[in-house]
């Protein structure tokens, strides 16, 4: 018989797995971000995590503040595509205050917005439901 906890651990494992393939049809699947994704079992909880900035991965970010560094953080996200623009810290400023003003490219465009982890989430859920039922059977 298996363990409800280790049940659990499954579907953690299987929903991290699942989000990074999800992520690596989008170019992420080495990135940080996409090694970050965890999960964490408490008593009869599952809570997976990530990185910071997953939610701006995923949908981009909104007018209004941007991280301190911004600058640094594009021209370190340009250099690790290939981008080579004749003037990279002023591609990172112009970078910068176009999302200040109008917000990210996912943010502008909601078409080109990602979904790492709702169909993992939902198809895992739906095996965890079938395997508790069985557990619960196994304890009859």
């Amino acid at each position: 018989m298996t363990d409800f906890t280790e049940l659990l651990k499954s579907f953690g494992e299987n929903v991290c797995a699942d989000i990074r393939m999800q992520m690596a049809q989008y170019g992420l699947g080495d990135s940080d971000l996409a090694k970050s994704v965890a999960y964490e079992v408490n008593g009869n909880e599952v809570k997976i995590t990530a990185n910071s900035y997953y939610d701006y991965a995923e949908k981009g970010r909104g007018p209004g503040k941007v991280p301190y560094k911004f600058e640094d953080i594009v021209s370190a996200w340009a250099v690790g595509r290939g981008i080579r623009p004749p003037d990279l810290m002023k591609f990172a400023s112009a970078v910068k205050w176009r999302t200040i003003r109008e917000g990210s490219y996912l943010y502008r465009n909601p078409d080109k917005q990602r979904d790492f982890d709702s169909t993992p989430i939902q198809e895992n859920l739906d095996w965890l439901n079938g395997q508790v039922g069985v557990f619960l059977m196994s304890d009859l």
